[in-house]
C-alpha cells in the first residue's frame, strides 16, 4: 500500500520535471506542417484557374494536410489510407441522399416544410453512412465518415450545384494526399533512400565531415608550426649555451 502511493507521488513529480525541461521549438515536423499547407494552398489555385467561383482558401485541405503529418511515416500511410477510405465511403452512401433532396426539392405537392424533410434526409443519411463505416471495419473513422456526409448533405441543401457540395469531401482526399507526399516521399521519418530528406542528410553529413577534415588540418598545421618553434627555440637555447 506504501508503495503504491509512494508511486503515485513519483508520477506527477516526473510529469512536472519534463514540462520543464521541455522547451520550445521549431522542430521538422511543424515546419511539414506549414509546408503541405502551403502545397495545398497551392494547387487550390492552380484549380481555381479552372473553377475562379472556388473559395480562395481551401480549408478542409489545411486542417487535414496539417494533422496528417504524423510523427512517423508509418502512422502517416495508415492513418492517411483510413481518413480517405472513410471519406470515399461518406460520398458513396452520401450521394444517393443529395439525389432524395433534390427529388423532393422538385416536388410541386410536398406535405412537409423545407427544413422538415431536410432533418429527416439528414438523420437517415448519416445513419446509413455510420453503419457502412462500421460494416467497413472504419473504427475511430466511423465519426469523421459521418461527419464527411452531414457537410456534404448540409451543403447540399444551401446549394443545388454538386461541384460545390462535394468539394469539402476532396478537400479532404487532396489535404491527406499532400500529407502523404510531404511526410511519406519527401521527407520520410525515418529517412529513407531515395528521399529529399535522405539526400539532405547526406549532404549534411558531406558538410560536416568536410568542415571536420578542415578543422583538423588546421590544428595539424598548428601542430607542426608549434613543434617547428619549439625545436627552432631548444638550438637555439643550445647554440648560445655552447
Amino acid at each position: 500500500m506504501k508503495q503504491d502511493q509512494r508511486q503515485d507521488e513519483i508520477v506527477p513529480v516526473l510529469a512536472f520535471g519534463n514540462r520543464e525541461n521541455h522547451h520550445l521549438h521549431i522542430g521538422r515536423r511543424k515546419l511539414k506542417s506549414i509546408f503541405a499547407m502551403f502545397l495545398g494552398f497551392c494547387f487550390w489555385q492552380l484549380l481555381r484557374l479552372v473553377l475562379p467561383e472556388l473559395e480562395t482558401h481551401p480549408l478542409f485541405i489545411y486542417i487535414y494536410a496539417m494533422i496528417e503529418i504524423r510523427e512517423s511515416s508509418k502512422k502517416t500511410k495508415e492513418n492517411g489510407k483510413k481518413r480517405i477510405w472513410a471519406t470515399l465511403i461518406a460520398i458513396g452512401v452520401g450521394m444517393p441522399f443529395l439525389l432524395l433532396t433534390d427529388l423532393l426539392r422538385n416536388t410541386e405537392h410536398m406535405m412537409w416544410e423545407k427544413g422538415w424533410y431536410e432533418i429527416v434526409i439528414l438523420l437517415a443519411g448519416t445513419l446509413a453512412v455510420l453503419c457502412v463505416a462500421e460494416w467497413a471495419n472504419c473504427r475511430d473513422y466511423c465519426g469523421l465518415s459521418a461527419s464527411i456526409a452531414v457537410i456534404l448533405i448540409i451543403s447540399h441543401f444551401e446549394s443545388s450545384v454538386y461541384l460545390r457540395s462535394l468539394m469539402r469531401a476532396v478537400q479532404t482526399v487532396v489535404g491527406v494526399s499532400i500529407a502523404w507526399l510531404v511526410n511519406v516521399k519527401l521527407f520520410p521519418y525515418p529517412a529513407t533512400k531515395g528521399s529529399l530528406s535522405a539526400w539532405l542528410l547526406q549532404r549534411r553529413e558531406r558538410r560536416s565531415t568536410l568542415r571536420a577534415e578542415a578543422e583538423n588540418a588546421e590544428q595539424g598545421a598548428a601542430s607542426a608550426l608549434k613543434t617547428e618553434r619549439e625545436d627552432g627555440d631548444e638550438c637555439g637555447y643550445k647554440d648560445c649555451k655552447s
